[in-house]
């Protein structure tokens, strides 16, 4: 199984950027994403779940209401 690892994205709010192109060309092929903590904004999870199932954990940086949401 090929596992693409990931961490420290800090992406925040609306006027946040996007996750570079060479991320995903990384991540082209994995059967799997592991992200360590500090994804900051939903919408991390969501753009590399896209790509291959993601599990996550809350790394410092991460918001409460992130953590609360997704249960950590």
């Amino acid at each position: 199984m090929r596992i693409g690892v990931v961490s420290d994205t800090h992406m925040f709010g609306s006027g946040r950027r996007r996750l570079p192109p060479e991320l995903f060309s990384g991540l082209d092929g994995v059967e799997l994403i592991l992200h360590a903590g500090d994804l900051c904004i939903l919408e991390v999870l969501i753009e590399l779940n896209a790509v291959a199932p993601t599990v996550a954990v809350a790394g410092n940086n991460d918001p409460a209401e992130l953590v609360a949401q997704l249960g950590w």
